[in-house]
């Protein structure tokens, strides 16, 4: 076997650790945070579908590894995407579960905090003023509401664009960033959990006819039953954002914006779709301004540290040999 994999890897000029230098912050960051999921199962706090878990866990592994063959072969653009795709959705899958743990253990919620200091920081800002004032506006809630959405795609075609233009290096740098500000996000939550400015105000959603993402309503349901203790598994039900200090939306619009700077072609219409995302948080997520002023601090932080980490000699050498 050894023998077989030497000529393999001779052939198609492989050389190195199978996980490279570049992958390893982004992983590491979405094992930790499954280790929240494993400590709350392990010490009674969440109890699970095992199979969903398993599933799920098995398939992102499964497209890692192969992800890693495929590499080895020299189908450097797919190997790549496969593995930049299995690390985001360990991320994403792991943030989910891992805030689900952290709400059955965190602080009372935060709301009222929260608008208070929006109304001290931003000049009298009130949940109740702003819905009144947007509400006649159907048509711009519903183009909000298409730009919030669109982080359900957004990562993953710029992932897919930057590997097509073979910019890997900048790709896991995306990435990284991407998973530090997740951790940012998880480690707040359960300290200043919040069921946002809807549901604190009692605006209903046919109070607001325009909006067309229903999140903002959502969560918090989902969010309640685990602050309450009322339920208390996970499982497909339970992969739903509930993090909502700081504002990953916010944070994300930043780290987006800043990641379609890297594809020369799609790098305004992303800014001018990111920006339009970033005013829809409030609107359209429910968040406080306070959220969002946290959540692009949040980007802007992250940004700076997975740079930082870009410039390490270990990254930039993988990378100069090929890799």
């Amino acid at each position: 076997m050894g023998d077989i994999l030497a000529r393999i890897t001779a052939r198609y000029g492989f050389a190195g650790p199978i996980v490279q230098a570049y992958e390893l912050p982004a992983l590491l960051v979405g094992m930790a945070i499954t280790l929240v999921i494993a400590i709350g199962l392990t010490t009674g706090i969440v109890d699970c579908n095992a199979a969903q878990l398993a599933g799920i866990f098995f398939d992102i592994a499964v497209i890692w590894v192969g992800g890693a063959a495929i590499a080895i072969f020299g189908m450097t653009r797919l190997g790549h995407f496969a593995r930049l795709a299995a690390v985001f959705i360990l991320l994403l899958v792991s943030t989910a579960w891992a805030s689900d743990v952290l709400a059955l253990v965190s602080l009372p919620y935060a709301d009222a905090m929260f608008a208070t200091a929006d109304a001290r920081l931003f000049g009298g800002f009130d949940w109740p003023t702003m819905a009144a004032a947007v509400r006649p506006h159907t048509n711009a809630l519903t183009v909000l509401s298409y730009a919030y959405a669109s982080l359900d795609w957004q990562p993953i075609l710029l992932l897919t664009m930057l590997c097509w233009f073979h910019e890997y290096k900048f790709a896991w740098c995306f990435l990284v960033a991407w998973a530090i500000a997740l951790a940012f996000c998880l480690m707040v939550f359960p300290f200043l959990p919040a069921v946002g400015g809807y549901v604190h105000f009692n605006i209903h959603p046919e109070a607001m006819p325009g909006v067309e993402v229903m999140s903002a309503w959502k969560y918090p349901v989902l969010l309640e039953k685990l602050h309450s203790g009322v339920f208390r598994t996970l499982n497909y039900g339970s992969l739903n954002g509930i993090i909502a200090m700081p504002s990953f939306h916010a944070a994300s619009a930043v780290l987006l914006a800043w990641g379609y700077g890297g594809v020369k072609w799609l790098r305004w219409p992303f800014l001018a779709l990111n920006i339009v995302m970033l005013v829809s948080a409030v609107p359209i997520g429910g968040h406080y301004l306070v959220d969002i002023v946290a959540g692009v601090a949040v980007a802007c932080l992250s940004i700076l540290l997975a740079n930082v980490w870009a410039g390490k000699p270990a990254y930039r050498a993988a990378f100069a040999a090929g890799r």
